[in-house]
């Protein structure tokens, strides 16, 4: 082999490695720009989605982000009366029955209380949207009751009856049972009797006579001597 063939195939061989070395270059350029790319499409989102995209096989990945709007607060619940028991205009309430008032929403422990005309011992008790008056006594029969409600009582969300309102009703007559129970509560009806002496026997009537057989009544008796 000449000398000049062989610094030809050394050319060519140099050549080839260039090459190579040019192609290597390149390929890591465009891996480089397809990592770049894909940390691009990563950071991006649109209208609060996110959305990666995979370059290599061309399918992307949408996630939903947090929403970032608060909720509007929801606005107390009037304070208004709703029901009464005893109802209003009844004739024939018992007037021992407890008075119970409900109301739309659970009443403040530091509200005012309604009124009771005629006045009578008892006690309120508020329990949750509920007002309960319980009587010791309760009213007489035929007594005409007047429950006022004022304005200003106020709720557990800060709210307040905005009117005042009244509820009226008759009482009716006691029933036996009920009178029995009420009398016994308040100690007028013994529960067990002691007596203070000797109780009285019964007399029993005198026995009537039966006559012997073969005489009657009023045949003389004759005795021997």
């Amino acid at each position: 082999m000449s000398f000049l063939g062989s610094v030809a195939g050394v050319g060519r061989v140099g050549a080839a490695l260039l090459r190579h070395r040019m192609i290597s270059a390149t390929a890591g350029t465009a891996a480089a720009v397809i990592v770049a790319g894909c940390a691009f499409a990563a950071s991006a989102h649109n209208s609060g989605h996110e959305t990666l995209t995979n370059a290599g096989d061309a399918k992307s990945v949408t996630s939903s982000a947090p929403s970032t709007s608060a909720s509007a607060s929801a606005s107390p619940v009037a304070l208004r009366l709703l029901s009464a028991s005893p109802v209003g205009g009844a004739h024939q309430a018992n007037g021992g029955a407890p008075i119970t008032l409900t109301f739309s929403t659970p009443l403040s422990p530091s509200t005012s209380l309604p009124t009771i005309s005629p006045k009578t011992a008892g006690s309120w008790q508020v329990s949750g949207a509920t007002a309960t008056f319980t009587p010791v006594t309760g009213f007489l029969p035929g007594t005409k009751v007047t429950v006022t409600v004022p304005k200003g009582m106020s709720s557990a969300g800060n709210t307040s009856l905005a009117a005042k309102s009244t509820i009226s009703y008759t009482t009716g007559s006691y029933s036996t049972l009920g009178l029995q129970l009420l009398l016994a509560k308040l100690g007028y009806l013994p529960l067990t009797f002691t007596p203070t002496g000797p109780l009285p026997l019964p007399r029993r009537p005198p026995l009537p006579t039966r006559p012997r057989p073969g005489r009657s009544a009023s045949s003389p008796v004759t005795r021997a001597c």
